[in-house]
C-alpha cells in the first residue's frame, strides 16, 4: 500500500439517468431499462458524506441534471454545505425553473457542443434546436456573472474543426466563454457497439494543434481531460497537455453512493460510500492503488520523462473488464525489437485479451464497417473461444491476432461470391462452434501499427497457415498488409469482392494443397 494520501477536489455527481437526447456515443446510456429520477433524501445524504471528506466541489451529471424535478433544491443543498456546485448538461433548460434562478446556485454552467455546424449538433443530440437553445442558455449564463464553458469530443469527424467550433461561439454566438474541456470517446453505454467514434495518432495531432490554435488566437483555458501518450504526438504540443487528475483528485458517485475512479466510467467498481467512508475507500482501493502504480504500463513508459503529464495516456481508451490498460495509440508507437520484447508465440487467446486485440483493431482500422466492437467480439468470443488466436511476447503483451472462423460449406460458397466478406455480417447458425470443419475465412490477421511490426506480421502468417494445413478451403477479405501478403505468397485466387458503404472488400479463395503450403511454410 502506498503511503501517500489523496484527497477529493472534485466529485462528479450523476443524479439522474433521464436524458431527452440520444447521443450515439454517450458512455450512461441506459439500454432495455426505463431510466429513472433518485429520491432527494437518497442524494442528500450522498451529499452529507461528500461533505464529511471535504471535498471542494460537486459537479452535477447525468444523464441530463437538469430533468431532476428538484435540481435547484439539491444546488442549494449543496451551497449550504459549504461546497462549490456547478453542472454539466446537455441542454441547460431547467424545466420548471430558469437559468437565473439556477445561477443563485451553480458557479459554473457547462454543456456539450458536437459540431461546428448547428445542424450536426441536432444530428448527433437527435433533437432539432438543440443547439440553437442551449447555446442561448449558456449565453445567459455569461451574462448573469457564472463562468462557462463547452465540453467537446475528439471524434474523428471534427478533430481538424475544433477551433472553428470554438471561434463560432465566441464570435458569432456571442458566449462569453471562459474554459473548454477536450475529451475522447471511450467504450461504455452506446460507444460499447461502435469503434467509428476512436481516433487514430494523425487525428490526434490534428486535434491538439487545433488547441495550440485556439490558446494563439482565443486565449481561452483548456483542459484535456482524457491524455493522449505523448509519445505518439510532435513535441511542439506537448506543453498543451495535462496530466489527468481523475483517479487521483477527481472521482465520480452515482445516485446510490456508489464511487468510480473516473467521471466517464459507469461500472462504479471502487465501493459504496455508505458502507465505509469516501476517503477510506479512496485510498485503500486496490483497483486504485493498482492504477496510481503504474505498472500495468510498459517499461518504457516508466521510465519516460513525460510520464507524469500522460500517465500513459487514458487507461480506459479501450478496455472491455479490466479497470485500467494502456491506451491503444501507443501501439502506433510500440516497436518490436527482440531486444525489448524477448521470444514470441503464438495461442488461443484468453478472454482478458480482448481489449488488446480491440486496441490493434482500433488503431489499424478506423472507419472501416466491419471492425469488431466490444459488443460483437464478446458474442464472437462466447459463440467460438477458438477463433480468436494472439502473438504475444515474453511479457505476455499482444503484438498481434488473427480470427479464423470454421464456416458451413453453403456459407464458404455464399462468400465466394460475394454476398458476405467478414464475420460480423455471417448467419450465426453458419459459424461452426467447433474447428471441426473444412471450410474456414479468414476474418483479419493484423499486428501492432509499429514500425518494426513485420517481425510479428511473419511469425503471424506462418503459424495461421500451420493452423489451417489440415483444412480443404480458405476464404479470406483482406484489408491488411499482412493479409495480402497471405494471398500472394501462398498464391489466393481473387473471386468476387464486396463493396458496402463505398468500402470494397475483395474476395480471396484457396484450395489447400499440404505439400505445397508446407513447402511454402518452409520458405517463408
Amino acid at each position: 500500500m502506498s503511503d501517500q494520501f489523496y484527497n477529493i477536489d472534485l466529485i462528479a455527481l450523476h443524479i439522474t439517468e433521464v436524458c431527452s437526447h440520444k447521443c450515439p456515443f454517450c458512455y450512461s446510456a441506459i439500454e432495455n431499462r426505463r431510466p429513472i429520477h433518485p429520491d432527494i433524501k437518497d442524494l442528500k445524504l450522498i451529499v452529507n458524506e461528500i461533505k464529511k471528506a471535504e471535498v471542494k466541489e460537486i459537479s452535477f451529471l447525468g444523464g441530463d441534471p437538469v430533468t431532476y424535478p428538484k435540481v435547484i433544491e439539491l444546488a442549494e443543498y449543496v451551497n449550504n454545505s459549504g461546497i462549490t456546485c456547478s453542472i454539466l448538461s446537455n441542454t441547460l433548460s431547467f424545466p420548471g425553473s430558469s437559468i437565473e434562478t439556477a445561477s443563485k446556485y451553480f458557479s459554473s454552467f457547462e454543456t456539450t457542443i458536437h459540431h461546428v455546424l448547428p445542424e450536426k449538433h441536432d444530428e448527433v443530440c437527435k433533437k432539432n434546436g438543440a443547439y440553437a437553445f442551449v447555446i442561448n442558455q449558456l449565453r445567459k449564463a455569461g451574462t448573469l456573472g457564472r463562468r462557462t464553458g463547452i465540453a467537446i469530443n475528439i471524434v474523428p469527424e471534427i478533430s481538424d474543426k475544433i477551433y472553428d467550433l470554438v471561434e463560432r461561439i465566441v464570435s458569432i454566438e456571442k458566449v462569453n466563454l471562459d474554459y473548454i474541456i477536450i475529451q475522447r470517446i471511450i467504450p461504455f453505454g452506446r460507444a460499447l457497439n461502435s469503434s467509428n467514434f476512436t481516433i487514430t495518432r494523425k487525428q490526434a495531432e490534428k486535434a491538439i494543434n487545433e488547441i495550440k490554435k485556439i490558446d494563439q488566437n482565443l486565449n481561452i483555458k483548456i483542459t484535456v481531460e482524457d491524455p493522449f501518450p505523448l509519445c505518439v504526438l510532435p513535441d511542439d504540443v506537448i506543453q498543451y497537455m495535462n496530466p489527468c487528475l481523475w483517479g487521483f483528485t477527481k472521482a465520480a458517485i452515482n445516485s446510490k453512493g456508489d464511487l468510480s475512479r473516473c467521471g466517464a466510467d459507469p461500472r462504479y467498481r471502487l465501493g459504496n460510500i455508505f458502507n465505509s467512508p469516501l476517503l477510506d475507500i479512496w485510498n485503500s482501493s486496490p483497483i486504485l492503488q493498482s492504477f496510481r502504480s503504474r505498472n500495468y504500463l510498459p517499461g518504457r513508459c516508466k521510465i519516460c520523462f513525460h510520464l507524469d503529464k500522460c500517465g500513459g495516456g487514458c487507461p480506459l481508451s479501450c478496455e472491455i473488464e479490466k479497470d485500467h490498460g494502456i491506451d491503444y495509440l501507443f501501439l502506433e508507437y510500440e516497436k518490436l525489437d527482440k531486444e525489448i520484447h524477448g521470444e514470441i508465440s503464438f495461442s488461443n487467446a484468453k478472454e482478458e485479451e480482448l481489449s488488446s486485440i480491440l486496441q490493434i483493431e482500433w488503431s489499424d482500422f478506423p472507419g472501416y464497417g466491419h471492425i469488431f466492437s466490444v459488443k460483437s467480439i464478446k458474442y464472437w468470443y462466447n459463440h467460438n473461444p477458438r477463433m480468436f488466436w494472439v502473438v504475444k511476447d515474453s511479457r505476455n503483451w499482444v503484438l498481434g491476432y488473427a480470427t479464423l472462423v470454421p464456416v458451413t460449406k453453403k456459407l464458404f460458397n455464399e462468400i465466394s461470391q460475394g454476398k458476405y466478406s467478414s464475420l460480423n455480417e455471417f448467419p450465426v447458425d453458419e459459424v461452426l462452434k467447433t474447428t471441426n470443419s473444412n471450410y474456414y475465412h479468414i476474418e483479419v490477421l493484423a499486428t501492432v501499427p509499429s514500425r518494426t511490426g513485420s517481425r510479428a506480421g511473419r511469425y503471424l502468417i506462418k503459424n495461421v497457415c500451420k493452423k489451417l494445413i489440415n483444412k480443404k478451403f480458405i476464404t479470406t477479405s483482406p484489408i491488411t498488409d499482412i493479409g495480402l501478403r497471405l494471398c500472394k505468397f501462398f498464391d489466393f485466387e481473387y473471386v468476387s469482392q464486396e463493396t458496402i458503404n463505398s468500402n470494397i472488400y475483395p474476395i480471396y479463395r484457396l484450395k489447400i494443397n499440404k505439400e505445397i503450403i508446407i513447402d511454402k511454410i518452409l520458405k517463408f
